[in-house]
């Protein structure tokens, strides 16, 4: 089996797919957050460490809903395998980013900025929300549907990217990305952590 053979048995997987399907809704969301902060740091008045701290909050805020939702269209596509196309479809993609920016360009605006004047403990809360979510929404049915697959032989076909080299790197760099934003960001804590002299 050469390499080619060895890709394409991985990126036909709904397991795969899942995953970068969510990763890209995760890009979506640190790109239209950091472009909202860009925008009112350069062309506002206002803190730059109080829209930051907001964009990690709204982040949190919207991603939580945002892992069910990505499941549910994932699982209805996957059940109308005719319609799966549209997971990757660019006006989908286009009409996602800009409902997500604009989510954050209201909601991130300097009057928005009072979350019971305890904007730590909101993201506290968020946070462990959001490994709940995570959990609940993306890493257990990401199992299932391995195990699933791996019974069954399940492989979608047809999909919209494969006879695309550039829509392929990048359905494979979605779905790399989060694993390693979040598994480099586990791993610099740990040695902050270390590094820390009491």
């Amino acid at each position: 089996m050469n390499i080619n053979e060895i890709v394409l048995s991985i990126v036909k997987r709904p397991s795969f797919n899942l995953l970068a399907f969510q990763g890209m809704f995760f890009i979506f969301f640190l790109l239209a957050g950091e472009l909202v902060v860009q925008e009112l740091g350069i062309f506002g008045k206002w803190e730059y460490a109080a829209i930051r701290i907001f964009q990690i909050i709204y982040t949190l805020l919207f991603g939580i809903p945002t892992v069910l939702y990505t499941l549910i269209i994932f699982i209805i596509d996957l059940l109308c395998k005719k319609h799966f196309c549209l997971l990757w479809n660019k006006y989908t993609i286009l009409l996602h980013f800009l409902v997500i920016y604009i989510l954050f360009r209201v909601l991130m605006l300097p009057e928005s900025y009072d979350f019971c004047g305890a904007p730590g403990m909101a993201i506290v809360f968020l946070f462990f929300g959001g490994i709940i979510s995570i959990i609940s929404f993306s890493i257990i049915p990401l199992i299932i549907t391995l195990i699933t697959e791996q019974i069954r032989g399940t492989r979608i076909e047809n999909l919209p990217y494969l006879n695309s080299k550039l829509k392929l790197t990048g359905v494979i760099f979605c779905a790399a990305f989060p694993v390693v934003f979040w598994s480099s960001l586990a791993i610099y804590t740990i040695y902050i952590s270390f590094s820390i002299k009491y």
